[in-house]
């Protein structure tokens, strides 16, 4: 059973780990949603509007955490805000020696903007694993399906191979899903 650790903006804050996943991605592109969907349980705040999550949340899922970051390319925030939310990215980034993988999450109905470009131009220098999961599959008619999944690889240059499908009442997508992840971590 998963557990929330704790929300921290620094690196002395952080919780013990000794691997890590990271979730980033826009604003109201269903992190929380996911999250709480992923770990079966309702850990993660969902709110009615966009950029509530301000810190790095932690959660214990067994033999690794996950680390929530705030979304990024919300209108609403401060210059001094973004210029806080980029340092406590870079000191993550810097400092996280148990950061295995990212996982990027993009709306399946929307192209990736300048942000999302932006973001995985910026997390490609870490060299690690990045992998996309595209929400919001199941407000997708089937016509749309491939057009956009097409669009989203290719404004991001990432290959579909590297892509999961997030269906918010497909509970064996999210199994699948974490037997991959839990996989993917025991070779690291």
């Amino acid at each position: 059973m998963a557990s929330f650790l704790k929300s921290a903006t620094s690196y002395i804050d952080y919780p013990y780990s000794e691997k890590e996943i990271l979730l980033v991605g826009r604003s109201n592109v269903g992190k929380s949603t996911f999250i709480n969907q992923y770990l079966n349980q309702k850990l993660a705040y969902v709110g009615k509007t966009p950029g509530k999550t301000r810190l790095l949340n932690f959660y214990d899922l067994g033999f690794y955490t996950l680390c929530d970051a705030p979304g990024y390319g919300y209108a609403n925030r401060s210059n001094k805000e973004l210029i806080q939310y980029g340092e406590m990215m870079e000191e993550y980034f810097r400092k996280r020696e148990a950061l295995r993988m990212i996982f990027m999450l993009v709306d399946a109905r929307r192209i990736p903007n300048q942000d999302d470009i932006d973001m995985i131009e910026y997390l490609r220098q870490f060299h690690l694993n990045i992998k996309i999961i595209v929400t919001k599959m199941d407000k997708l008619k089937q016509s749309e399906i491939k057009p956009n999944l097409d669009t989203i690889a290719s404004k991001l240059e990432v290959d579909k191979s590297n892509f999961y499908l997030s269906y918010p009442k497909k509970s064996e997508n999210l199994k699948r899903f974490r037997e991959s992840i839990e996989e993917e971590l025991k070779i690291y």
